[in-house]
């Protein structure tokens, strides 16, 4: 068993915008160059190091050149990752050239699960033969749409404590949110947004604003879990995998 380094740096510039694209499984779709962006800035470091070790090992058994979109944190291009291998892996530099189309913003998106609870509307016919009136057909409606109730969790990414006192603001709606000491927050919001897209904007002294996209039509949880971010210079820019022997070395 063997261990392989490697760090994230920036080659190219990338004009795109991460809030314009359409959100998709494992990141957001990118119209201008029709491919899915994957969202690293959700995973830990084993997660990249897993996710570029199934990535180098189809490239080195192909022989091709793979590219990957990607939208990171500023900090997760001083990272070193390091990955298992039992099969000799060759960094050949000919061909395994990952090159990330980065996109990296001063509002990076982390995990959270998009909640609170839709009503579904149920016909049902009463052949019972009570509670009839004047022997028509009665249809009734099983399940009302309920007004939108969630909670969201806010988390300091650095040292894994509550975020007390953070503001939240959603786009279209007067009302504003704090979370109390524990860093959680309820959201009251009303029935007719129960099948809408809603933007959270999330902030707090200190840390990086927070714009999140919650699609309350689609969502199956009631908590919303966000990790916030000490401040971060906004960096936009294409991105190479580098090998890395001992040490991190300084990439100018």
């Amino acid at each position: 068993m063997a261990n392989k380094s490697f760090k994230l740096t920036i080659d190219k510039p990338c004009s795109q915008s991460w809030n314009a694209m359409s959100v998709t499984d494992g990141g957001r779709y990118c119209t201008s160059c029709s491919k899915t962006v994957v969202d690293f800035s959700k995973m830990d470091n084993e997660e990249i190091a897993d996710y570029f070790k199934t990535i180098y090992a189809a490239a080195n058994e192909s022989g091709q050149e793979i590219h990957v979109c990607g939208h990171l944190r500023k900090s997760q291009l001083v990272t070193t990752y390091t990955f298992s291998y039992k099969t000799p892996l060759k960094f050949n530099s000919t061909f395994v050239r990952l090159s990330l189309a980065g996109i990296l913003t001063f509002s990076s998106l982390k995990s959270f699960a998009q909640t609170t609870e839709k009503g579904k509307i149920k016909i049902v016919q009463d052949d019972s033969g009570k509670n009839k009136k004047n022997n028509a057909t009665q249809l009734t409606s099983t399940a009302k749409q309920k007004p939108v109730k969630f909670q969201v969790k806010i988390t300091n990414e650095t040292t894994k404590k509550a975020v007390t006192n953070a503001m939240i603001q959603i786009e279209g709606v007067s009302a504003k949110f704090k979370t109390n000491n524990t860093g959680y927050a309820t959201i009251n919001l009303p029935d007719s947004l129960s099948e809408k897209i809603i933007n959270m904007n999330i902030s707090s002294p200190g840390l990086e604003t927070q714009f999140i996209q919650v699609d309350l039509k689609t969502q199956n949880s009631t908590l919303i879990k966000v990790l916030m971010y000490y401040f971060e210079v906004e960096v936009n820019g294409g991105m190479g995998f580098v090998p890395v022997t001992n040490e991190p070395k300084k990439i100018i």
